[in-house]
């Protein structure tokens, strides 16, 4: 799957801010390439992959490091290490 173009990206983002709620958008356009079953086992696969500690301590350094960096009044939380990997 490609990236959007990045107005399109822009649009999105904004779409979904914009919002109280996400699911406000319109999915008309989209087709299924797969059922949910098949989105099930592929994230039980995925569950069952093992994570390098590396990576694990990457990602949750680099979402610490957002909390105390000056540009941001507030920092990523632990979702945020949890979305990285």
């Amino acid at each position: 799957m490609d990236y959007p173009e990045a107005q399109e990206e822009l649009n999105m983002v904004r779409q979904v801010t914009r919002s109280s709620r996400a699911d406000m958008l319109d999915v008309r356009p989209l087709r299924i390439i797969m059922q949910a079953r098949e989105v099930q086992v592929l994230q039980r696969i995925a569950s069952e992959l093992p994570i390098d500690e590396h990576v694990l301590d990457y990602a949750v350094r680099l979402a610490r490091s957002t909390r105390t960096w000056p540009g941001l009044n507030q920092g990523a939380g632990p979702r945020a290490s949890i979305a990285l990997v």
